[in-house]
């Protein structure tokens, strides 16, 4: 999969995304050189600084540091970069971050609720007993950061725990990542919609280990 696949990918995903209504603000890809990032990208080092989450968040939020705010105030990103060629990836940042309150939904007036969230299409954004955690899948051949099982060079990690570096066996493509998304956390909406990113033919080559195949891990055919 190569970078011009790569954006092409989320530029297909961004249009879908906007016509499914669960977007609320979009910032289009942007390809600068050998990264893929979106328009107007600024510096993001703080969502890697040990801070509490909802001060990342916020950071993020008001910097539109992000291709996608949804509907419940979610935030997802997509990051890339390719080498000289665009030919071969070296690294890759996928988010999902969800927003750490929701009290301006508890607060919306009867209509609006009815409007987004009445009739159980978005029910599930506001539950309750809903913990919010952000997820990310990161990649990086790099051979200075990789360490077998500890830090493999595909994993995704769930809430902000140093340590939490699940293999994958593969790059995530950006519209394997966003069905994850879709259909984990926005499952109503898919449900009553139909699919709404099918995921594509392409695919990243395999980069676990044998090791790493022996322990739970996330397997991407």
């Amino acid at each position: 999969m190569t970078i011009n696949d790569t954006y092409q990918e989320i530029v297909t995903i961004t249009q879908q995304v906007i016509e499914s209504g669960l977007s609320v603000q979009e910032k289009w890809p942007e390809r600068n050189g050998s990264r893929i990032t979106w328009n107007g990208q600024n510096d993001i080092s703080i969502a890697l600084k040990n801070i509490p989450y909802a001060e990342k968040y916020t950071v993020l939020e008001s910097d539109q540091n992000f291709n996608f705010k949804m509907i419940d105030g979610a935030l997802i990103q997509f990051m890339y970069e390719f080498n000289q060629t665009g030919r071969k990836l070296e690294s890759h940042r996928l988010a999902f971050l969800p927003s750490p309150k929701l009290e301006h939904y508890d607060s919306a007036p009867e209509d609006y609720e009815e409007l987004h969230f009445g009739q159980s299409e978005f029910h599930d954004m506001i539950e309750k007993n809903i913990v919010a955690f952000p997820i990310r899948f990161d990649y990086n051949e790099n051979e200075e950061f990789f360490k077998e099982i500890d830090h493999p060079y595909s994993h995704v990690s769930f809430g902000e725990y140093e340590f939490c570096r699940i293999p994958v066996n593969r790059p995530i493509t950006p519209s394997i990542f966003i069905s994850f998304v879709l259909r984990n956390f926005y499952s109503n909406a898919v449900r009553s919609r139909g699919e709404i990113c099918a995921q594509s033919k392409f695919r990243f080559d395999m980069t676990i280990t044998n090791n790493e195949k022996n322990i739970l891990h996330f397997n991407i055919d």
